[in-house]
């Protein structure tokens, strides 16, 4: 008969676990049954821990066992004592029966993991270890599987496996645990799946009760978008979402549908309206232009830089008699006044804009600088790349008015009312192009060179350019008070 562990065996020895000290490590390391001792730890011969676990199992207290192997309780404490328990239950837990083992002084863990030994001591041992990694191997193909058709099922929709909607990856889990279920094999658990795929379990079992109501809608959905399609091919023409809704009214029997709706259902089953194809010709256009608009450099300061330091440029429409319209493009010295170049043309594609300032360099080139500023709007032509590839082949400096800001070129604008209004009698007479070209030519020659402005001295543009850049005024002295000193 066993005798009882008795109670509160080592009360004087419990408490907090203390360092050994060198004089307690000496004595320790002298017993044969203690292979290593450090200031916390005691480690014990494998012969040792069997015979412990023998004598154990018969009903001998741990102290008692210790003792009669020349080991002192007292210096070991209750925490190191506690351990040699905790390995006795250890092998009693993870190898039922292999604490037989022990009593024959045999290796309980001998052909286990960490063991450091390979060979197994039973055919059952082999049996059981080929089990558990037939249950690993099936655990990582669910797993994979799991993976693989998620991905599967985004990449077939076109979009990334992060992507997935909750519903979707509710089906996906729960066809893993009905394929596991018929086919009686082992899969991850619903933790892992809901993990992996970032879903909650709460939400997972709500999805299983709303199962019926889900296949309900689904069945009115179909109703509905087979309405849907009725409408959208009604007549024989496509219709987008407003349209169909207006079509499902037309109907023999009305029907009465919300747009969202419609638009909602389309989306669900992939029912697409064509739309109409962008204008190639706007296309092409758009490519031509600068990607950014030039700030508004000059910002009103028509006068304020001197001759031939800024020129504004812009373009005009002259109605035709024949109902149509020629248009001319003109560039202008902000500070004398002078049309420098200008060009007429029925067209108004950019070549005859091109012309102007091809125009204007080759014939005033030399008076230009490389701070020269070139002031417009901001029509298309004035933003084509041929246009500011020239500009920045001349090193001329780019300034733009601010969208629907006339005021930011008002000394242009002002020059082409005054012009219309002079010439608007002989444009009125002429019937052909050529006869308004020769009405242009005639004002032009007639505004630079006879048209005296009493801003500029009481002299015409050109002969105002020649006085700001040599000072000499050509007039004869009169009332120096009428007299501009510019």
């Amino acid at each position: 008969m066993t005798k009882p562990k008795p109670k509160n065996e080592l009360k004087a020895y419990r408490g907090k676990q203390s360092y050994l000290t060198e004089e307690q490590i000496r004595i320790l390391s002298k017993n044969p049954n203690i292979v290593e001792v450090t200031p916390r730890q005691v480690h014990y011969t494998q012969t040792f821990k069997n015979y412990f676990c023998r004598e154990y199992a018969k009903g001998r207290s741990s102290t008692e066992i210790l003792r009669e192997q020349g080991i002192d309780p007292k210096v070991l404490g209750e925490t190191r004592i506690s351990s040699l328990r905790t390995y006795y239950n250890s092998v009693k837990r993870a190898f039922p029966g292999r604490e037989s083992l022990a009593h024959e002084g045999k290796n309980p863990y001998r052909g286990t993991k960490g063991s450091g030994h390979t060979q197994l001591q039973t055919n059952a041992d082999i049996m059981h270890m080929i089990g558990k990694l037939e249950q690993q191997v099936q655990y990582l193909q669910k797993e994979a599987d799991f993976l693989k058709k998620n991905f599967r099922t985004q990449r077939a929709r076109g979009r990334l496996p992060c992507d997935l909607e909750k519903d979707q990856k509710f089906a996906i889990i729960e066809e893993i645990l009905d394929l596991a279920k018929r086919t009686h094999t082992n899969c991850p658990n619903l933790v892992w799946l809901c993990n992996t795929a970032g879903v909650s379990r709460s939400g997972y079992y709500k999805w299983l009760k709303t199962k019926e109501a889900r296949i309900k809608r689904e069945q009115q959905d179909q109703a509905d978008f087979n309405l849907i399609l009725t409408a959208y091919k009604l007549h024989g023409y496509t219709k987008g979402a407003r349209g169909i809704q207006m079509a499902l009214l037309h109907l023999d029997e009305p029907v009465i549908m919300n747009l969202k709706k419609i638009r909602r259902l389309m989306k669900k089953y992939g029912l697409t309206c064509p739309i109409r194809k962008p204008n190639p010709y706007r296309i092409a256009l758009r490519e031509s232009m600068l990607e950014s608009i030039p700030p508004n450099i000059l910002d009103r300061r028509f006068r304020e830089f001197g001759p031939r330091r800024v020129l504004l440029t812009d373009i005009t429409y002259i109605p035709m008699n024949n109902g149509q319209f020629c248009y001319l493009s003109t560039i202008k010295d902000a500070y004398a006044k002078e049309i420098l170049s200008y060009q007429l043309s029925q067209s108004l594609k950019e070549q005859f804009v091109l012309d102007t300032f091809r125009r204007l360099v080759l014939v005033h080139g030399k008076e230009l600088t490389n701070e020269t500023i070139v002031h417009s709007d901001q029509g298309v032509h004035y933003r084509a790349k041929k246009f500011n590839d020239l500009m920045e082949d001349a090193n001329l400096i780019r300034s733009m008015s601010r969208r629907a800001t006339c005021w930011d070129n008002a000394p242009q604008e002002s020059f082409y009312g005054h012009m219309k209004d002079e010439i608007g009698s002989k444009i009125a007479k002429s019937k052909t192009f050529p006869q308004i070209s020769k009405v242009i030519i005639n004002y032009m020659n007639y505004y630079n060179h006879h048209r005296y402005q009493w801003d500029l001295a009481k002299l015409a543009p050109a002969e105002y350019y020649e006085y700001s850049m040599t000072g000499i005024y050509p007039l004869p002295k009169g009332d120096d008070k009428n007299q501009d000193k510019d």
